[in-house]
């Protein structure tokens, strides 16, 4: 399975570490996934039911059903941090972590990793109406001019993208969650915010006084990981991802939160 992603040039350096335990005979013992994601991150990934706050919904929450109905168990949610998601997983907290992690050089290095199960890009977002930034190269001040502060979720593309394009242009501000960057926009404490194209779609009524800037950057991949040498884990829900993909259940899930495009057509090829 190493090499699989040289779609986008990544290579996976091996694949050679073995697991504490065979992870995938363990859920299937216990009859239980365990997935860690952090729901401040909100919508349209994991949030909490408004009627039921105890309770979890969005596109990632079904996806794990999905999923873990494939491999013949149940799914369980485990709350942690977005950015320390990783340090669940490795301390064995979590079996995977599946909450709009991108595929990285660092995190492949580090976990395994499934095919894509969703192709997002990075959408800038600014007040709407204000001249100070209508297109990418506003990010740009001239000499003299305060920098422009952007908000972006920790650790996420949206972070890595700002510190290699606009190292010396930007104010990067992180925040725990896509909405608190996205309101303080909105509150002027922020110029602009650098989000994943699904949150600001789901977003798009309730920040009404946010637009797009720009056209989108930053194509990448989301991917479910798994402990290093969890090869069995990782292939079965590659397996299970096929299935999904190969008979519309995962189109028909993402048409159901709005977040199907013309990009998503490729996943069928990108495992």
């Amino acid at each position: 399975m190493c090499g699989r992603m040289l779609f986008i040039g990544i290579l996976c350096s091996s694949c050679a570490g073995v697991a504490r335990a065979d992870t995938l005979a363990e859920i299937q013992q216990r009859e239980t996934l365990i997935w860690g994601a952090d729901a401040e991150g909100g919508g349209p990934y994991v949030f909490p039911q408004a009627d039921d706050p105890a309770h979890m919904t969005g596109f990632e929450v079904e996806l794990a059903e999905m999923l873990a109905a494939q491999l013949g168990v149940q799914a369980r949610f485990f709350q942690g941090p977005w950015h320390l998601l990783p340090a669940l997983l490795n301390t064995g907290q979590v079996d995977v972590v599946l909450n709009g992690y991108e595929l990285t050089p660092a995190r492949v290095n580090t976990m395994e990793h499934t095919r894509p199960y969703y192709v997002y890009r990075l959408v800038l977002l600014g007040r709407r109406g204000d001249s100070d930034l209508q297109q990418w190269s506003d990010l740009r001040r001239g000499p003299g001019e305060a920098k422009p502060k952007i908000g972006v979720l920790e650790s996420s593309a949206a972070h890595l993208y700002l510190e290699e394009h606009f190292p010396d242009d930007v104010e990067i501000v992180v925040y725990e969650g896509t909405t608190d960057a996205m309101r303080e926009v909105e509150t002027g404490k922020l110029d602009g915010t650098l989000a994943d194209e699904p949150a600001v779609i789901y977003y798009a009524h309730r920040f009404e006084n946010l637009a797009r800037v720009g056209e989108p950057v930053g194509r990448g991949y989301y991917v479910i990981f798994a402990r290093r040498g969890d090869a069995s884990l990782r292939d079965a829900l590659d397996d299970a991802l096929e299935v999904l993909i190969a008979d519309g259940r995962l189109r028909t899930l993402y048409e159901k939160y709005g977040i199907w495009n013309a990009a998503q057509e490729d996943l069928a090829a990108l495992g």
